[in-house]
């Protein structure tokens, strides 16, 4: 069917075309400049040639060292699997953010939190009480937006066992595409160590 959604990505295609434009600009302007002076001409082609790719350059250094590190969502999955009990509830803000569906743990309880309820629920709607819980944050408030209600309960009943970091410094929400679920900024990418959201892992305080 007919969609309104139009990712940042989609426009990877129109990158080799807008290099070719780019490559014409500087051959044409290198070649007006070369009529008065061949030397200079060439010099300043070089020069407009280093320019031009150097910025893209730098960007594709740090986006591939950047994606080449594990996400966060993969090393909290990892660190949550080697904790939680047979019986354990855990509940992930959004929802499944650290276990899909799909690929999904055999015998892993995963549930949510309902927000209009105040309580956390299984995928079937019925209220457990969770072991664990997952809180994601990241610039794409779209998609880790934290629940109403969900912190008071957090902060009075649990204790936060475990964090995960992607970043060293805030990021601006601009520097992302806002209808992607792709935690990764297009540009500046200065304040971020690897992909994903940051995540805080809680674990239930036993009562005394």
């Amino acid at each position: 069917g007919r969609g309104y959604t139009v990712f940042v990505r989609y426009m990877i295609p129109i990158t080799p075309f807008l290099c070719l434009t780019a490559a014409v600009a500087v051959v044409e302007g290198a070649r007006v400049l070369i009529r008065r002076s061949r030397r200079a001409g060439h010099i300043v082609m070089a020069v407009l040639v280093i320019l031009v790719a150097l910025p893209s350059i730098r960007r594709v250094i740090a986006f591939d060292r950047l994606i080449a590190q594990t996400d966060t969502r993969v090393v909290a999955a990892n660190w949550l699997d080697m904790h939680v009990g047979p019986t354990d509830w855990v509940c992930e803000i959004p929802a499944a953010i650290l276990h899909p569906v799909w690929g999904r743990p055999e015998g892993l309880h995963i549930g949510r939190f309902d927000g209009q309820r105040g309580l956390f629920v299984s995928d079937k709607d019925e209220a457990v009480t969770s072991s664990w819980v997952v809180i994601a944050k990241s610039p794409l408030a779209v998609y880790t937006t934290i629940p109403e209600g969900l912190m008071p309960i957090v902060e009075s009943q649990y204790s936060r066992v475990a964090t995960f970091r992607a970043t060293v410094a805030g990021e601006r929400p601009d520097a992302f595409d806002q209808q992607d679920m792709f935690f990764v900024p297009y540009a500046d990418f200065t304040a971020r160590e690897r992909p994903g959201p940051d995540i805080d892992i809680y674990r239930r305080r036993v009562e005394q």
